[in-house]
Protein backbone atom coordinates (compact mmCIF):
# COMPACT_ATOMS: atom_id res chain seq x y z
CA UNK A 1 0.00 0.00 0.00
CA UNK A 2 2.65 2.37 0.90
CA UNK A 3 5.05 1.69 -2.54
CA UNK A 4 3.00 4.63 -4.75
CA UNK A 5 3.64 7.21 -1.78
CA UNK A 6 6.67 6.74 -0.90
CA UNK A 7 8.81 9.42 -1.73
CA UNK A 8 5.77 11.98 -0.45
CA UNK A 9 4.30 10.93 2.68
CA UNK A 10 5.94 11.19 6.06
CA UNK A 11 7.00 8.41 8.46
CA UNK A 12 3.48 8.48 10.43
CA UNK A 13 1.65 8.59 7.26
CA UNK A 14 3.41 5.57 5.87
CA UNK A 15 2.56 3.63 9.18
CA UNK A 16 -0.58 4.40 9.00
CA UNK A 17 -1.20 3.67 5.19
CA UNK A 18 0.60 0.46 5.24
CA UNK A 19 -1.77 -0.62 8.54
CA UNK A 20 -5.08 -0.08 6.95
CA UNK A 21 -3.34 -1.83 3.89
CA UNK A 22 -2.90 -4.28 5.91
CA UNK A 23 -6.34 -4.47 7.52
CA UNK A 24 -7.88 -3.94 3.58
CA UNK A 25 -5.91 -7.02 2.90
CA UNK A 26 -7.60 -9.31 5.76
CA UNK A 27 -10.55 -7.70 5.20
CA UNK A 28 -11.18 -8.60 1.08
CA UNK A 29 -9.47 -11.92 1.50
CA UNK A 30 -11.92 -12.91 3.93
CA UNK A 31 -14.80 -11.26 2.01
CA UNK A 32 -13.36 -12.98 -1.26
CA UNK A 33 -13.64 -16.04 1.25
CA UNK A 34 -17.14 -15.18 2.27
CA UNK A 35 -18.72 -15.07 -1.25
CA UNK A 36 -16.84 -18.34 -2.42
CA UNK A 37 -14.46 -16.20 -5.11
CA UNK A 38 -11.24 -18.29 -5.52
CA UNK A 39 -8.58 -16.39 -5.13
CA UNK A 40 -6.11 -19.18 -3.81
CA UNK A 41 -3.02 -16.57 -2.97
CA UNK A 42 -4.60 -13.76 -2.04
CA UNK A 43 -3.78 -11.79 -5.27
CA UNK A 44 -7.09 -9.48 -5.62
CA UNK A 45 -6.73 -8.76 -1.64
CA UNK A 46 -2.76 -7.95 -1.90
CA UNK A 47 -2.31 -6.12 -5.98
CA UNK A 48 -5.73 -4.91 -6.37
CA UNK A 49 -7.37 -3.80 -3.15
CA UNK A 50 -4.45 -2.67 -1.10
CA UNK A 51 -2.93 -1.44 -4.96
CA UNK A 52 -6.11 0.65 -5.20
CA UNK A 53 -5.90 1.79 -1.57
CA UNK A 54 -2.00 2.85 -2.12
CA UNK A 55 -2.94 4.82 -5.28
CA UNK A 56 -6.02 6.84 -2.96
CA UNK A 57 -3.27 7.25 -0.38
CA UNK A 58 -1.29 9.63 -2.96
CA UNK A 59 -4.20 11.59 -3.22
CA UNK A 60 -4.91 12.11 0.20
CA UNK A 61 -1.65 11.74 2.41
CA UNK A 62 0.57 13.02 -0.63
CA UNK A 63 2.60 16.40 0.20
CA UNK A 64 4.74 18.44 -2.39
CA UNK A 65 7.83 16.85 -2.87
CA UNK A 66 10.62 19.59 -3.54
CA UNK A 67 13.61 17.53 -4.52
CA UNK A 68 12.41 15.29 -7.29
CA UNK A 69 9.51 17.40 -8.25
CA UNK A 70 7.06 13.90 -8.23
CA UNK A 71 3.94 16.00 -7.53
CA UNK A 72 4.45 18.99 -9.70
CA UNK A 73 4.13 21.32 -6.71
CA UNK A 74 0.09 20.02 -5.62
CA UNK A 75 0.26 18.59 -2.07
CA UNK A 76 -2.57 15.59 -1.01
CA UNK A 77 -6.09 16.38 0.15
CA UNK A 78 -5.06 16.29 4.27
CA UNK A 79 -1.85 18.69 3.61
CA UNK A 80 -4.50 21.65 1.78
CA UNK A 81 -3.82 20.49 -1.88
CA UNK A 82 -7.57 19.85 -2.01
CA UNK A 83 -9.60 16.83 -4.13
CA UNK A 84 -7.47 17.25 -7.26
CA UNK A 85 -4.97 14.70 -6.22
CA UNK A 86 -7.34 12.32 -5.17
CA UNK A 87 -9.69 12.88 -8.02
CA UNK A 88 -6.05 12.21 -10.30
CA UNK A 89 -5.88 8.92 -8.12
CA UNK A 90 -9.11 7.97 -8.35
CA UNK A 91 -9.29 8.00 -11.81
CA UNK A 92 -6.08 6.73 -12.23
CA UNK A 93 -7.89 3.42 -10.14
CA UNK A 94 -10.99 3.87 -12.48
CA UNK A 95 -8.74 3.21 -15.29
CA UNK A 96 -6.68 0.66 -13.83
CA UNK A 97 -9.78 -1.23 -13.35
CA UNK A 98 -11.14 -0.85 -16.84
CA UNK A 99 -8.20 -2.22 -18.14
CA UNK A 100 -7.48 -4.84 -16.16
CA UNK A 101 -11.05 -6.08 -16.99
CA UNK A 102 -10.93 -5.61 -20.82
CA UNK A 103 -7.82 -7.48 -21.14
CA UNK A 104 -8.40 -10.01 -18.77
CA UNK A 105 -11.78 -10.49 -20.97
CA UNK A 106 -9.77 -10.64 -24.36
CA UNK A 107 -7.56 -12.88 -23.11
CA UNK A 108 -10.05 -15.71 -21.08
CA UNK A 109 -12.93 -15.36 -23.61
CA UNK A 110 -11.43 -16.76 -26.58
CA UNK A 111 -9.78 -19.35 -24.70
CA UNK A 112 -12.93 -20.49 -22.98
CA UNK A 113 -14.87 -20.22 -26.76
CA UNK A 114 -11.64 -22.98 -27.97
CA UNK A 115 -10.42 -24.80 -25.63
CA UNK A 116 -12.77 -23.85 -22.53
CA UNK A 117 -11.51 -23.44 -18.56
CA UNK A 118 -14.45 -24.58 -16.87
CA UNK A 119 -13.62 -26.68 -14.12
CA UNK A 120 -15.76 -29.69 -13.31
CA UNK A 121 -18.70 -29.17 -10.71
CA UNK A 122 -16.94 -31.14 -8.49
CA UNK A 123 -13.67 -29.09 -8.45
CA UNK A 124 -16.08 -26.05 -8.62
CA UNK A 125 -17.29 -26.58 -5.19
CA UNK A 126 -13.73 -27.41 -3.69
CA UNK A 127 -12.19 -24.68 -5.35
CA UNK A 128 -9.46 -24.11 -7.76
CA UNK A 129 -7.26 -23.01 -4.57
CA UNK A 130 -7.74 -26.74 -3.16
CA UNK A 131 -8.48 -28.36 -6.65
CA UNK A 132 -5.34 -26.75 -9.17
CA UNK A 133 -2.82 -25.55 -6.40
CA UNK A 134 -3.02 -27.71 -3.27
CA UNK A 135 -3.69 -24.50 -1.64
CA UNK A 136 -5.31 -25.18 2.39
CA UNK A 137 -7.32 -21.96 3.15
CA UNK A 138 -8.73 -21.88 6.58
CA UNK A 139 -12.35 -23.18 7.19
CA UNK A 140 -11.83 -25.82 4.37
CA UNK A 141 -11.17 -28.89 6.03
CA UNK A 142 -14.54 -28.27 8.45
CA UNK A 143 -16.18 -28.12 5.37
CA UNK A 144 -15.33 -31.53 3.78
CA UNK A 145 -16.35 -35.03 5.00
CA UNK A 146 -12.50 -37.18 5.38
CA UNK A 147 -13.50 -41.33 5.67
CA UNK A 148 -10.44 -43.38 5.78
CA UNK A 149 -10.53 -47.24 5.17
CA UNK A 150 -9.84 -49.29 8.19
CA UNK A 151 -6.85 -50.64 8.66
CA UNK A 152 -6.74 -54.47 9.38
CA UNK A 153 -3.59 -55.83 11.24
Amino acid sequence: SITASCPIVRPWEAVLIGTLGGGLTIGTDALLDKLKIDDPVSAVAVHGACGAWGLLAVGIFGADDRVENITSGRNGLIHGGGFYMLGVQTLTVVCEIVWSAGTTFLILYPIQKIMGIRMTAEDEILGADFVEHNVFKSGLVSQMTFSSPAHSH
